[in-house]
């Protein structure tokens, strides 16, 4: 993208079809009756910034490899034959072979892709912190209404002394709110949450917030914080801690009692949060019973699950069941693993339509796992024991595609996918894993303190396991572990987030953390595994920061545009951000944790796009007192777009701050596929010397774009104002 944007403005457009062939400088070469410049395949006819593409001169506006990347009305051409677009550029619609007037990729389902055809992704846009660290989970949501969701996430600074800082970046990773926060969050190893507790349509936030810097007993308190990061309320009372030091657990929100109310849980404590208040009401807390600290960053991780059926919600936290209203103790008998800490996710392993709990612990240097039939009080896998540390959260996916949900989880030395098939005495194929239980098993440059997710980023109907450790981000065929794509973004970090976080109904990769490779407590140097696209990597820090990935050629498969708690599972949350006030239990819909779904499929949408209209500038100006600026705003969708869709001229690129608003116009009429329409507004007290103005279509001015459309980025025009001096169309 910024490759085009330079090439556009070292040879901004002037005005109107005459000025633009002369700029090509194409002189007196025939043309065709197309309107389109004749010229020779074999010899360079053409003038830069032109080529020559089966037989007619068309404008090259820089390289890409999908639509996305091109502005000023074009799209990216690619030749037949060329592997994953290597070699596209972007040539203006209407022109090139088929001279198409619309994008026919907006008017179906995508459609899959082979695991082969997999590449490396690239970084959309990246939010840095070269002096900080970020280890939780960053959450996926709307909070500005725009349609485009914004990653939430803390940053600890060591400056001087520690501090915490309260972030929030929109989907083009600029800055929506910064907030350094008052108390600590013990090096903001806390996750988070958010959802819209008071049913206002907008989302809150939820945080576990430190008492003071060196206070002598380190409390942890619920925080409520509105969409903007200011804070509205606070528990009166910290959740229970069993060991000295930093307790490092992540919220919760469900609707216990369908009563339309949201509950929050940390560790052992209940609240509820009511508008106006600056307090959370305490409903009960109790001790979380674990008494180890745990490095994974969720000690005390908790989840709500309706495990009896009675319609009100449980809360699972550590090794404890409770009563979600009362806090009542729930807990069978084999649920107990003494002196362990665990972290917890609920599916249905077994197949009876009921929840069944798996357990991740470690004590000691020893990793334990076992999965528990809560309805029965059975073990139905483990327990099983292996010599390894730093044990992750799990994800749970039907790895294998038999219909039967599996699990995985990293370590400081492996990763580890579980499949209850694996347990037989007599173990099927492809059971390749040497311990019990295990489906397979592989060295993945150890040190991941999040865990991983799942996605099935192709559309081929097999999951892929995405896990971010201290040399890699990688993702891994549920199957048999074999890496599908890789990037060199390593470093401490937490879970990878999938979610289309810009709403062009394709998933996004949103990966939070970086800094050293170095293994800790290992020799130095520990070289990093060969990964794809091969080679080795050397122990130099990895970039410290927030990144959004997407697929070189957009590609990937459509995505949920929220992930909203660590225990994140697609039923505990509306696409809306509103809690469920009688949630589905998701062991009998998905019946996984941690791996997104699908969202709504990308397929007969519009596409807007600009152009330079035949006269950008109004006869009928004062010059001195305004500018009628005009733009043809097109549609390039598969289908037709109501009129009302607006578009707004800047002062600069309106993608970075400090561009200000000149004015904004609507379409009057129904745009179908391929049609264009001119638009104007006036520009009040313009300058008086040339400068370069940005329009952008779909764009209502206030940062907001209605309706959603098939492609988000392509939507710019670039073109140099002299408000004074107007020229015709040739």
């Amino acid at each position: 993208m910024t490759e085009n944007i330079s090439l556009l403005l070292t040879g901004l457009f002037l005005f109107g079809a005459c000025d633009k062939l002369k700029r090509g400088g194409l002189g007196d070469h025939p043309v065709d009756a197309g309107g389109q410049i004749a010229c020779d395949d074999g010899a360079a006819t053409c003038s830069s910034g032109w080529r020559c593409l089966q037989g007619n001169c068309v404008e090259d506006s820089g390289p890409c490899h999908r639509n996305n990347e091109c502005e000023n009305d074009s799209y990216c051409y690619c030749a037949p034959g060329a592997a994953n677009c290597l070699g596209g550029f972007c040539i203006p619609y209407g022109t090139g072979p088929g001279r198409p007037t619309f994008d026919p990729g907006c008017n179906s389902a995508d459609p899959a892709f082979p695991t082969s055809e997999f590449m490396p992704p690239v970084i959309s846009c990246q939010w840095l912190a070269p002096g900080g660290a970020i280890v939780t989970v960053p959450l996926v949501i709307d909070l500005d209404g725009d349609g485009k969701s914004e990653v939430v996430f803390f940053e600890t600074v060591r400056e001087s002394a520690l501090h915490d800082v309260f972030h929030a970046i929109h989907s083009d990773c600029s800055e929506y709110f910064s907030i350094q926060l008052s108390g600590n969050l013990n090096f903001a190893n806390h996750s988070l949450a958010a959802a819209d507790l008071d049913g206002d349509g907008v989302p809150e936030l939820i945080a576990l917030l430190g008492n003071e810097p060196g206070h002598p007993t380190i409390s942890t308190f619920v925080t409520v914080f509105d969409n903007h990061g200011k804070q509205l309320a606070q528990a009166d009372s910290p959740y229970f801690v069993d060991f000295d030091g930093a307790d490092a657990s992540a919220p919760a929100v469900a609707d216990i009692d369908g009563d339309g109310v949201p509950e929050i849980v940390a560790s052992a404590q209940v609240l509820r949060y009511k508008k106006g208040q600056g307090h959370l009401q305490q409903l009960w807390n109790n001790p979380p019973r674990s008494n180890q600290f745990f490095p994974s960053w969720g000690e005390t991780m908790s989840l709500f699950a309706d495990l009896d059926g009675d319609g009100k919600q449980e809360v699972v936290t550590g090794k404890m069941v409770y009563d979600g209203l009362t806090g009542a103790d729930k807990t069978p008998s084999e649920l107990h693993i003494g002196g362990v800490s665990v972290l917890p996710q609920v599916a249905d392993f077994n197949g009876d339509s009921k929840p069944d709990i798996l357990l991740v612990g470690l004590s000691g240097d020893e990793l334990h796992v076992k999965i528990v039939d809560y309805t029965n009080n059975k073990v139905i896998f483990g327990q099983y024991t292996q010599s390894v540390t730093y044990p992750s959260p799990a994800v749970v996916a039907d790895f294998d595609s038999d219909g039967v949900p599996d699990f995985g989880l990293s370590t400081a030395e492996f990763f580890f996918a579980y499949s209850l098939k694996c347990i037989a005495s007599n173990k099927p194929a492809d059971c390749l894993g040497s311990v019990p239980g295990v489906l397979w098993q592989r060295d993945t440059g150890a040190l991941v303190l999040g865990g991983p997710s799942a996605f099935d980023f192709n559309g081929d109907g097999q999951v892929e396991l995405v896990e971010h450790d201290r040399c890699w981000l990688r993702a891994m065929n549920g199957a048999d572990g074999k890496t599908v794509f890789a990037s060199p973004l390593g470093g401490t970090g937490a879970i990878p987030v999938v979610a289309d976080v810009d709403n062009d109904g394709h998933a996004d990769l949103v990966v939070a953390g970086g800094g050293s490779r170095t293994l800790a407590g290992a020799p130095d140097p520990v070289p990093c595994p060969a990964e794809v696209p091969g080679g080795s990597l050397s122990n130099a820090r990895s970039p410290t920061g927030v990144f959004i990935l997407k697929d070189p050629l957009n590609r990937w498969m459509p995505a949920r545009s929220i992930w909203n708690q660590h225990t994140y599972h697609v039923t505990n949350i509306n696409d809306d951000g509103t809690v469920p006030k009688r949630e589905t239990p998701n062991w009998s819909s998905s019946n996984n944790f941690r791996q997104q779904s699908g969202g709504t499929v990308a397929m007969g949408k519009a596409d807007f796009t600009a152009r330079t209209a035949a006269v950008p500038t109004d006869p009928d100006s004062t010059c001195t007192q305004d500018a009628g600026l005009r733009a043809e705003l097109c549609n390039r969708g598969g289908v037709a777009s109501a009129a009302g869709v607006a578009g707004t001229f800047y002062d600069g690129d309106p993608r970075i701050a400090g561009s200000h608003v000149l004015c904004s116009a609507n379409t009057t009429k129904v745009l179908s596929s391929g049609e264009c329409e001119e638009i104007s507004c006036q520009w009040i007290n313009p300058s008086q010397s040339s400068i370069p103005v940005w329009f952008r279509a779909n764009d209502r001015g206030d940062g907001t774009s209605v309706p959603a459309e098939c492609d988000s980025e392509n939507n710019l025009l670039i073109e140099t104002i002299l408000p004074c001096v107007t020229r015709g169309p040739g």
